[in-house]
């Protein structure tokens, strides 16, 4: 799921040219994130999604994001663990040679 994710580089839509969320006061500077949208896709507990999903704006909770990488990270852990003690083995094996 973590190499699904995309990481994005995003502009919002000035106040002006918004259909929806008009009353929101969001930065006019570059951002730096995922698109909830695309989350959406392949974790759908982050993701608040519009009851008008062509009209509606998305929320990305990103704290319910987190989880994903952690436990990503946990398993490349555990693998490279495994991978050592094969390498270990391996070692032992040739020195015996």
């Amino acid at each position: 799921m973590v190499r699904q994710l995309q990481g994005v580089q995003y502009s919002f839509i000035p106040t002006q040219n918004r259909i929806v969320r008009q009353g929101l006061n969001l930065p006019n500077i570059p951002q730096v994130g995922f698109l909830a949208q695309d989350v959406a896709k392949i974790a759908r507990k982050p993701v608040l999604a519009s009851r008008n999903p062509t009209t509606g704006a998305y929320k990305l909770i990103e704290s319910k994001l987190v989880p994903y990488p952690v436990e990503a990270v946990k398993a490349v852990k555990a693998e490279v663990t495994t991978h050592g003690s094969q390498v270990a083995t391996l070692r032992s094996q040739v020195s015996a040679i």
